[in-house]
């Protein structure tokens, strides 16, 4: 393929998707990953220790803009014949060489991804804690907490998304009210929106009024964590290392 059908994106072309039979079934990378992200973090912790009690509070912020330019190529080479001679039972799909054509730049099939495909998404997470350190003697300390986290709903921008109902029923339909019945019980749109009618459907079904957020999924509110710890003494001058990880590996 020549360099000017690969989108480069932050300086990073995309891996084409490219199949060359018999020998190559194919590359796959739909598109540049999510990315670059844009990221900001603000944390904030207090404490105080009161008698025998060490009170801590802390909040976190963590606010995400993600994009991409959703583009991506896929392009195939199969095993075309080099003559018009075959024998009674050949398989004409799996004679020759794919890599004959390549050079070419002769591919049997190509893909390109037409309208905006790209995503650019923006969230926030916030989190939060309280807690309790109790020193109840000098062998043995206790402590507990709450933790509650939220997470906002991302949203596209200019509310550029549909939503897909995962319960909607499958098969084939070959009738427009098959096709409107399909579209009504999947499709949940965020914006309103009247589709154009077609020579197979002149009535397409339309949504005068958004039937879900404009975002992938709904805020999440019920992020609540409770802690609970505590820790013992047995002998100042003994302790056990248990590796469970087997970090001592990557100390060598």
């Amino acid at each position: 393929m020549r360099r000017g059908s690969l989108p480069v994106h932050s300086g990073i072309p995309i891996v084409p998707q490219i199949g060359i039979g018999p020998r190559l079934s194919g590359t796959s990378q739909f598109a540049v990953a999510l990315g670059p992200m844009r990221t900001h973090e603000f944390t904030a912790d207090i404490q105080k220790v009161r008698g025998s009690h060490t009170l801590s509070a802390g909040v976190l912020y963590f606010r995400i803009h993600a994009f991409d330019d959703g583009f991506g190529t896929a392009a195939g080479f199969d095993q075309f014949p080099s003559s018009a001679v075959f024998e009674s039972n050949s398989n004409v799909s799996s004679t020759e060489d794919g890599l004959a054509s390549m050079p070419l730049n002769l591919p049997s099939s190509l893909v390109v991804f037409v309208g905006n495909t790209s995503a650019d998404i923006k969230t926030h997470w916030i989190g939060s804690y309280v807690q309790d350190k109790w020193q109840v003697s000098k062998k043995l300390n206790i402590q507990f907490g709450l933790r509650w986290d939220y997470e906002a709903p991302p949203r596209y921008r200019n509310a550029q998304f549909t939503m897909w109902n995962m319960n909607c029923p499958f098969g084939t339909f070959t009738s427009p009210d098959q096709v409107r019945a399909t579209q009504e019980a999947c499709l949940m749109m965020p914006v309103p929106f009247t589709p154009m009618p077609t020579a197979f459907n002149p009535n397409p079904l339309s949504w005068p009024f958004p039937n879900a957020r404009k975002s992938i999924w709904d805020p999440k509110y019920n992020g609540w964590q409770p802690r609970f710890g505590f820790s013992y003494v047995t002998a100042q001058k003994v302790s056990h290392w248990f590796d469970q990880c087997d970090l001592k590996r990557f100390d060598r």
